[in-house]
């Protein structure tokens, strides 16, 4: 199994993991163009996606979607709050937070998220040997979420925002300083970092910070946060994923 992220942050999120033959398209958060080239800088042809999973129906994470179904013919697996949401787009597929389903030779973990969203999830996907989480777009971390992170190969976890930099800066009026910061918004460095300690142990051969605010955060400040989680040695399995290139292929 091996999954690339296609880009990340404020302004668009994607990401591919591939098994087997099997491709699917995590979120869909550019426009039809844009995630077009993004899949060509990886060799993915369009047509060759599965399924897209879909975690909730802000723009960030679904900007392309309907139209990235229609010319492909894709199906597209959400809850039936995302589906409601996002006026059921064509060939939607309903499921549910808690019960894992299977698309070709992957098999995709759903679990609920605390965040502003009508019924937001995020996503473990394995291949039954290996098992990659997608952990962004949430205000806090559940307590139960330890236990579905435990034993992983890889984890995109969100690094939203340091809160310095949050509180220091005068573009953002309080309100959204507020619903950033607050329990359905996203997560700081350090509750990140807190999150990885937990669920890090030596086989995890992945750790890539996603989700980064390009006004609120630095790729340097995520690094720093993650590093000190997991110690000097495991530092090294740490890469941010940037709104622009993301990340390419990383195998587990």
């Amino acid at each position: 199994m091996q999954f690339c992220i296609l880009g990340s942050g404020s302004r668009g999120n994607a990401a591919v993991v591939e098994h087997r033959g099997t491709t699917l398209l995590l979120d869909c958060g550019f426009t039809l163009p844009d995630i077009k080239r993004r899949l060509a800088r990886r060799t993915v042809n369009p047509c060759e996606i599965d399924a897209v999973i879909v975690g909730h129906e802000h723009a960030d994470h679904c900007k392309g979607l309907r139209r990235f179904l229609r010319e492909t013919g894709a199906p597209a697996y959400m809850t039936a709050g995302t589906a409601q949401a996002l006026a059921h787009p064509p060939g939607w597929r309903e499921i549910f937070a808690g019960k894992e389903f299977g698309v070709g030779e992957m098999h995709v973990f759903p679990f609920a998220v605390p965040h502003d969203a009508a019924e937001p999830v995020q996503f473990v996907v394995g291949d039954g040997a290996r098992r990659a989480a997608f952990v962004t777009d949430l205000g806090f971390v559940p307590p139960q979420l330890l236990e579905i992170l435990h034993g992983l190969s890889a984890i995109v976890l969100e690094c939203n925002y340091d809160a310095k930099m949050l509180a220091a800066n005068r573009n953002y009026p309080q309100k959204i300083k507020d619903r950033i910061s607050g329990g359905l918004g996203h997560l700081e460095n350090s509750e990140a970092a807190a999150l990885l300690a937990a669920a890090h142990h030596k086989g995890m051969r992945h750790i890539v910070a996603a989700h980064l605010s390009e006004q609120n955060n630095t790729p340097a400040a995520a690094l720093r946060a993650l590093s000190a989680a997991v110690g000097k040695q495991s530092a090294k399995k740490i890469k941010v994923a940037d709104q622009t290139t993301g990340i390419n292929w990383l195998a587990l």
